[in-house]
């Protein structure tokens, strides 16, 4: 989309969203500095097929070999507090594939299986692989290390609730959460959702599977969502939440049980139902995502101006018949 920068209305809703941008990624990095978690009792834990003395195996071909080096000497440090935050140690024996283009990519889905055309990563945990690319559809190149966090933490989950299902928004909202990928274009798309009045995250699973807008709006929902219950339940809720559901817990139920900071893990201390605590993270969703950010969107922008204009030659053609009728 275009950026006019020039135009005021444009350039004050820009400021906006980056100071909103700015106080979410302050967050990130306060919640990121905290005291690590222990080790849960599904530290070391791993599924088959995870099996291997090194956490990744990387299979990618010689013409990116320069560019994987940095990720593949990144990777563990990247990966450690991923697992960390839902009581894992390194998860080992993980396959990496990587593409050089976006055709590549795709060529590289299992048999019986389609990566969506608009990805630009993938995993598969119950296989225990990763799939990723150089460059995306556009032939831009891609951040390689944020889409390698969010897939890692694809495999945390997995990990960690023993292969039992979690919902896919939650899924998401970790990853984006631990990879650091909530954008400006998420914040308006955010703002649009509000604007429509909200979102309900039961509901939301079908939207990941949908076009890139769809699954855009559903992505920036779930991460909204799971920062808001790591910062009002505590951090550690996170680790207790997918714990209680490997062990047969109801995930709708264990998010509300466990929704307290400092008890010991797993005690039946009552709390909130997650129904109260999704009506509370949408009220607070009105703050934060205040409905004049669709207009960051130059091209709602020069429609809302559009409609002004209009309204106001109304407006002064009105007043003329006024004037002349009272002659």
């Amino acid at each position: 989309m275009s950026r006019r920068a020039a135009r005021p209305a444009a350039a004050l809703a820009a400021a906006a969203v980056s100071a909103a941008l700015l106080a979410l990624a302050l967050a990130t990095v306060a919640a990121s500095a905290e005291t690590p978690l222990p080790a849960g009792p599904v530290a070391g834990a791993a599924l088959p097929p995870y099996a291997g003395a090194a956490p990744f195996r990387w299979e990618y071909p010689d013409t990116i070999a320069a560019v994987m080096t940095d990720l593949i000497g990144q990777a563990e440090t990247i990966a450690a507090p991923i697992y960390a935050e839902l009581g894992l140690t390194m998860v080992r024996g993980v396959v990496v594939r990587v593409a050089r283009d976006h055709a590549d990519f795709l060529k590289l889905a299992p048999p019986g299986d389609a990566f969506p055309e608009w990805s630009q990563g993938i995993t598969i945990p119950p296989r225990g692989e990763i799939y990723l690319t150089v460059f995306d559809a556009r032939g831009a190149a891609t951040d390689l290390g944020r889409t390698f966090a969010h897939e890692v933490s694809h495999v945390a989950v997995h990990v960690a609730s023993g292969g039992k299902p979690v919902p896919r928004w939650f899924v998401e909202g970790y990853a984006i959460l631990q990879s650091g990928e909530f954008s400006m274009d998420q914040v308006e798309t955010m703002a649009q959702l509000v604007a429509r009045g909200g979102v309900s995250l039961r509901r939301m699973d079908r939207a990941f599977h949908d076009h890139a807008p769809s699954a855009s709006a559903a992505y920036g929902a779930a991460a909204d969502f799971v920062r808001f219950y790591r910062d009002a339940c505590g951090r550690p809720a996170l680790a207790r939440v997918v714990a209680a559901v490997r062990d047969g817990a109801d995930f709708y139920e264990a998010m509300g049980r466990l929704c307290h900071a400092g008890a010991a893990a797993g005690a039946p201390v009552p709390g909130e139902s997650f129904d109260a605590l999704e009506a509370r993270w949408a009220a607070g969703l009105r703050e934060r995502y205040p409905w004049w950010m669709v207009f960051r969107d130059d091209g709602l922008l020069f429609a809302a101006g559009g409609v002004l204009v209009v309204l106001a030659f109304l407006a002064v053609r009105r007043r003329r018949r006024v004037s002349l009728a009272a002659m």
